[in-house]
């Protein structure tokens, strides 16, 4: 049962995180090109990346797709740079890291707690997930 749930509540904030910018995807656009300073066409292309990212990996977390421990290696990786970016953002006193999209503006201090309940969580659902399988890069000796 409590796996379920943070499967859920890892699942449902990556796709709420991709539906909310993809809804907003102007807008958001337009903000992170103050943000980063890049054209409005590397950062389209990042946002669009992103969020097929996260729909991918929201949906796979929620679904328990096969490789499962690769997706939550994936999943981990992409929340420590969250993470790490939301840091400087915080540093530079930038009021809202845009992860949301723009509708929802939070601030990069809540994002840094938000993502270490979710790293917490991406790790519990890992170490349960290789209980049950073989290691992933498993050597075979013969």
């Amino acid at each position: 049962m409590t796996a379920w749930l943070l499967r859920f509540a890892l699942g449902g904030t990556l796709l709420l995180s991709a539906g909310l910018k993809a809804v907003d995807l102007q807008a958001t656009a337009a903000y992170f090109v103050t943000l980063t300073g890049w054209g409005l066409h590397g950062v389209q292309a990042a946002l669009a990346f992103l969020i097929l990212f996260e729909v991918a990996a929201g949906t796979a977390v929620i679904l328990r797709l096969r490789p499962e421990r690769w997706v939550y290696l994936a999943v981990l990786g992409i929340l420590v740079g969250f993470t790490v970016g939301s840091g400087g953002l915080a540093l530079r006193g930038v009021e809202s890291c845009g992860c949301f999209g723009t509708r929802f503006a939070f601030p990069p201090v809540f994002t840094i707690f938000k993502n270490v309940a979710l790293i917490a969580a991406t790790v519990v659902l890992y170490r349960r997930s290789t209980s049950h399988h073989p290691p992933l890069l498993q050597e075979q000796v013969r």
